[in-house]
């Protein structure tokens, strides 16, 4: 027997129920960053707005450094002696630079990469 307001309990549960399943779960990207040579690899990652992106930075040979606009900056260690692990959503559609942030050699200049953040399928269907 249902027990009166308890419909509208239901017809609530439902409806957050729906809800929450129309948002979807975070996505998450894990990518692998070898920095080697004045470069890293690879230069270019790829990702969709809302997206929890995981960098595992691992170096080759010297120390290397990995800095983002935002300040993130991290100590990638020399070859056999660990990886840097740098964490965050991609909130906003864009091209973000990354670069070695530690003096490495000659090349130093040279060790850039970019993250582009596009925006959802979703999302990039609604702006017609």
């Amino acid at each position: 027997m249902i027990q009166p307001g308890s419909t509208r309990r239901i017809i609530l549960t439902l409806l957050l129920a729906a809800a929450s399943s129309s948002l979807g779960a975070q996505s998450r990207e894990v990518v692998e960053i070898i920095a080697e040579r004045f470069t890293f690899t690879p230069s270019k990652i790829e990702v969709e707005v809302g997206t929890m992106v995981e960098i595992h930075l691992r170096s080759e040979d010297t120390d290397h450094g990995f800095r983002l606009a935002d300040g993130t900056n991290v100590i990638i260690p020399k070859r056999r002696h660990g990886e840097a692990v740098v964490e965050f959503e991609a909130e906003s559609p864009g091209t973000y630079r990354f670069e070695c942030s530690k003096l490495c050699g000659a090349g130093h200049h040279f060790m850039q990469g970019e993250i582009v953040v596009t925006p959802r399928a979703t999302d990039a269907s609604l702006v017609r």
